[in-house]
């Protein structure tokens, strides 16, 4: 006689105070850990009717694109006696669940985690407690973006805008490459915006910053300090010795090599060939003298002095904390982010194109590159796993990015890099090793096979409709959507110094590229044509896509349903691959398919599998 197998669920809870409590039940008779065990001599009640039927996917059902969301089920506990009301005090919402599998009278360190996740609050009858569980999804399932803006300013000061503009609202965030986001302009005294909340990367890729009004780009002045940005000009008198081009200022200038600053005249003109529109950078020649070069680079080598050749009228001044006219100065702040702040009032709509490396792996702004920046920063606790044994991740692009600056969540967030390349995010149940970890995949891609069913081991097997949009009609054309404008504009928002292919681009939000194949409409004249929206900027990045894209839904796929024994799919999980042999729907040589979705049943031991082929 084989040993009886039996589930344990543990359900932590927390009281009123917030101490928690691992609550232990089991099916069967009733368990005790061993005195060797860890916890030791620990009983799990025999109370479970139902350790936890819950249902996985990689798209949604039989879906072979977009989020599937989180997964959910349900765990039964025998109540009759009413020993659980007392749990109704407890706080389980959030809090971990796990279930396992093993052999009655077994040591615990045999027994296999196959779930861990979180709970909903149980709902408590007078036969059973009821206990939704949630895969490890639900950590995502919370706001991105948590940061707010105070709406604090006192005008002149401040970076947190005012009550009646920015109070409330989320602080804007920016991964990868992005075209004409309009920023939110936290000191409308000042005329400073903020492009993100987080500080820019500057190591294995520097980042790169367009700012432009009315789409013409204005330009880039110098780096100034979080705390200058929140004070005012101070600016100094200069005279000027044109004979060794020696700036003298009326008094110490305090200024380091390679500080940028601007120069001004009032009521008169400056010493040739300076102008009130241009950054310089200043290198130190003693307390109160200095020479100025076009760049930080020159200013700090000391070359490339500017030959200035008469010595103006009027009160000379000069700051490193004034933006000269036309031009914008930044502050890429390690605590604040990423602000800039413009030298004279706009004439229309301010917008920028930005690349901010994502992270500094070798994916960078992948799909697989965005998932994990977004979930370091809003989930930084959430392990994850890409390019494991699990599906291999193979960037369809390198060029992806997203600018997010309103209310969603991390989830919702995730769905446009993700769907960008097909992509399905997934908690893993199936390898206790990795239990609570998060991973991405591609359905399709895994090269190794993970489970061969024959027909001996098939209880049932059916094909089932696609619930895809085109209904698993093989699609004759697949557009891309690529390189995102954040901001539209029309003729009269442009300025007149654009061409006209750049006043026609900015009325388009989203350049395309398509792939087509007519011959699919020999056989299926209502062939559909597929649209997809991708972060990638870059065309051929996004016809790649587009042509993977009519390669796999460009032809007959078909998803079945597959009822097996429970023992069978133990280490089995979504997107693994799957030799199946029977003798029916042409399966008599035996076909590869891939796991698209599953249901464990752990009343009648057995597990429902979604396979697509």
């Amino acid at each position: 006689m084989s040993a009886e197998l039996i589930y344990l669920v543990e359900m932590t809870g927390a009281d009123a105070a917030g101490a928690t409590t691992v609550f232990r039940y089991c099916t069967g008779l009733g368990y005790t850990t061993l005195g060797t065990d860890t916890p030791a001599h620990t009983y799990y009640a025999p109370r479970v009717t139902n350790p936890g039927l819950y249902e996985l996917s990689c798209h949604g059902g039989a879906k072979t694109y977009g989020l599937a969301g989180v997964g959910y089920g349900t765990i039964e506990l025998q109540n009759a006696d009413g020993a659980l009301d007392s749990l109704i005090g407890y706080g389980f919402d959030g809090q971990t669940c796990r279930i396992l599998i093993g052999t009655q009278g077994a040591a615990y360190s045999t027994f296999t985690a196959i779930f861990r996740g979180t709970m909903d609050q149980p709902f408590t009858g007078i036969e059973s407690m009821r206990v939704n569980i949630r895969d490890v999804l639900q950590n995502l399932d919370v706001p991105l973006q948590t940061v707010k803006y105070a709406g604090t300013n006192s005008l002149p000061n401040g970076l947190e805008g005012v009550a009646a503009d920015l109070k409330g609202k989320p602080k804007p965030l920016l991964w990868g490459y992005v075209n004409d986001v309009a920023p939110p302009q936290v000191n409308t005294s000042r005329l400073i915006y903020q492009l993100s909340c987080q500080q820019f990367r500057n190591d294995a890729l520097p980042w790169t910053v367009s700012v432009k009004d009315q789409g013409a780009a204005l330009t880039e002045g110098s780096q100034k300090t979080i705390a200058q940005f929140g004070a005012g000009s101070t600016d100094l008198s200069f005279t000027v010795n044109t004979g060794t081009d020696v700036v003298t200022t009326g008094s110490a200038h305090s200024y380091t090599n390679g500080d940028g600053v601007s120069v001004l005249s009032v009521g008169g003109t400056l010493p040739a060939p300076l102008v009130a529109t241009s950054p310089y950078f200043a290198r130190s020649t003693g307390g109160s003298t200095l020479t100025l070069h076009p760049t930080k680079a020159d200013a700090v080598a000391n070359t490339n002095v500017i030959d200035i050749t008469t010595a103006g009228s009027g009160t000379l001044t000069i700051s490193n904390n004034r933006t000269p006219q036309g031009c914008w100065d930044w502050c890429n702040d390690s605590t604040s982010g990423f602000y800039f702040r413009l030298g004279s009032t706009p004439t229309g709509q301010i917008t920028v194109d930005a690349f901010n490396a994502a992270t500094t792996s070798s994916a960078v702004n992948t799909a697989a590159g965005l998932f994990i920046s977004m979930l370091a920063y809003a989930v930084p606790t959430q392990s994850t796993a890409t390019g494991t044994g699990y599906d291999p991740i193979t960037p369809p692009y390198e060029k992806g990015g997203l600018y997010i600056d309103t209310e969603t969540t991390v989830l919702k967030a995730l769905e446009l890099p993700l769907n960008s390349c097909g992509f399905y995010v997934a908690g893993i149940t199936a390898d206790p090793l990795f239990l609570g970890t998060i991973i991405i995949g591609l359905i399709g891609t895994r090269s190794t096979t993970s489970l061969t069913l024959t027909e001996p081991q098939i209880i049932d097997l059916e094909r089932v409709p696609s619930e895809d949009e085109t209904r698993g009609i093989p699609a004759w054309r697949v557009t891309v959507n690529y390189a995102r404008r954040y901001t539209t504009l029309t003729r009269d928002q442009l300025a007149g110094s654009l061409s006209e292919a750049d006043i026609t681009a900015y009325a388009q939000e989203w350049r395309s590229v398509s792939a087509t194949d007519t011959d699919v409409k020999d056989q299926y004249p209502n062939a559909p044509e597929i649209v997809r929206y991708s972060v990638t900027t870059d065309a051929t990045e996004a016809q790649t896509e587009a042509d993977r894209v009519l390669a796999q839904c460009g032809v007959r796929r078909d998803i079945y349903k597959c009822t097996v024994s429970a023992s069978l799919t133990r280490g089995i999980g979504l997107g693994m691959r799957v030799s199946l042999t029977y003798p029916r729907f042409g399966m008599g040589s035996g076909v590869l398919l891939w796991v698209l979705g599953m249901t464990p049943n752990y009343t009648d031991e057995t597990t429902e599998l979604l396979l697509w082929k």
